[in-house]
This record gives structure tokens, sequence and C-alpha cells, in this order.
């Protein structure tokens, strides 16, 4: 999620951002369920590591967009 939100951080388009965001983040998860073999179990994993990722990558954004806000006023 951290890693996905300093790739699209960058991007100047609100929607484009949260539609990449909200993409990934289900690929990303299912992918990590997949790994660690949590689907075999139940899809369920994969929903569950789906909304971690997205909200390691909206608490990313939120922090990234303090942080260069502190450092424009400063500059």
């Amino acid at each position: 999620g951290i890693v996905l939100a300093v790739a699209v951080s960058r991007i100047a388009d609100q929607r484009l951002r949260n539609v990449l965001i909200a993409a990934y983040s289900v690929a990303v998860g299912f992918s990590v369920a997949a790994a660690t073999g949590e689907l075999a179990e139940s899809w369920a994993f994969g929903l569950f590591d789906t909304a971690q990722v997205a909200f390691a990558s909206v608490v990313t954004l939120v922090a990234l967009s303090k942080v260069r806000g502190r450092v424009t006023q400063r500059g």
C-alpha cells in the first residue's frame, strides 16, 4: 500500500489516482492472499487484504500531502 501510494502520488489527476489505487489494491490484495495460500481457505481473505492495501495507500497519500505542504510553506 505504501509503495502504491508513493508511485501514484505524482499523478495530478485526482480521479485517475483514485482509479489506480482501487485497481491496484484489488490486484495486490488478491495476489498476496493467493501467494500466502489464504485464497485456498476463503475468498474473503482476498477482500481483507485488498482493504489493508487500500487503507495503507490512503493513509500514506494523506501523510505525503501533509509533508509536502509543510515543505512548500518553508521553502
